[in-house]
């Protein structure tokens, strides 16, 4: 794909040492990807969700070429799957089976109750770590270290601890240590919870894997509506970004989050290129 493939776009403005900001941010790019970055729009850019910092698109629901149907459940920004589970996401539809709806109550109801936000922060104020979103951070709303620090406190009150004074908050973890993900570690082993399960998984399974390059090609965990493509080469970022463009504007084809997710999956190691997907309509 070279960038005489997009459709017609006043060029972008470059600095001299080739970065374009709207495209990755503090990065200079050179030869081919440089020649796609030119042609890549800053308006269609941001109309797509892209954010050259953070290298994460996140596809507005309403678009009518890379949007997406909602959960109707209220509060539920996950993607729907189809008429058979009533226009909800599979997390809802099973969090419904388990309250003892059945599927035709489900499918037939003309309102749902609610998804309950879990809180993403900690209790404790101040402390800028997160409250993990498994069973432990839904009953306390603690982060792991307070959570735990809170079960070692026998009789004590939640209002209690979160007053005492020898109980600090704590600094925020760094980012969780797969290349690919945009998320914030929640526990002191590196990892946001889907990603320490899966490397527990795999060295299981290997004891011998190699960490670094596991993290390097670990890819992101999928979320309705966004696609990370962290982690990835720049020329790669380029690519992808450019043949978003070239369909969209060029085609007036619709790219699904879900498309984009596994041309990421490509990259990361399981297929030979994640720009095949761009030569089909």
């Amino acid at each position: 794909m070279t960038g005489a493939a997009l459709a017609p776009a006043a060029p972008a403005a470059a600095s001299v040492d080739g970065e374009f900001g709207h495209v990755l941010n503090g990065v200079a790019l050179e030869g081919t990807a440089a020649q796609l970055a030119k042609a890549l729009e800053p308006v269609f850019l941001a109309e797509a969700g892209w954010d050259p910092v953070s290298r994460v698109l996140s596809l507005p629901a309403e678009h009518p070429l890379l949007g997406r149907r909602l959960c109707r459940v209220d509060g539920c920004t996950a993607t729907a799957h189809g008429t058979k589970i009533g226009g909800q996401c599979y997390r809802c539809f099973t969090r419904l089976m388990r309250e003892g709806r059945s599927r035709e109550e489900i499918v037939t109801a003309a309102e749902l109750p609610p998804l309950l936000a879990s809180p993403a922060d900690c209790l404790m104020p101040g402390c800028q770590r997160m409250s993990p979103g498994g069973r432990q951070g839904q009953r306390t709303g603690l982060c792991q270290a307070h959570s735990r620090r809170f079960r070692r406190s026998a009789g004590m009150t939640m209002e209690t601890f979160l007053a005492d004074p020898w109980v600090r908050p704590l600094a925020p973890l760094w980012p969780c240590q797969v290349a690919a993900c945009s998320r914030r570690s929640e526990s002191e082993h590196g990892y946001r919870p889907t990603h320490y399960v899966r490397w527990r998984t795999t060295v299981t399974a290997a004891p011998d894997t190699d960490q670094r390059h596991w993290q390097l090609t670990c890819p992101a965990v999928s979320e309705g509506g966004q696609v990370s493509l962290r982690g990835l080469a720049p020329l790669v970022v380029v690519q992808v970004l450019a043949g978003i463009q070239h369909h969209v504007r060029g085609h007036g084809a619709k790219i699904t989050d879900v498309n984009l997710q596994r041309a990421t999956l490509y990259e990361h190691g399981t297929s030979p290129s994640s720009t095949s997907w761009m030569s089909r309509r």
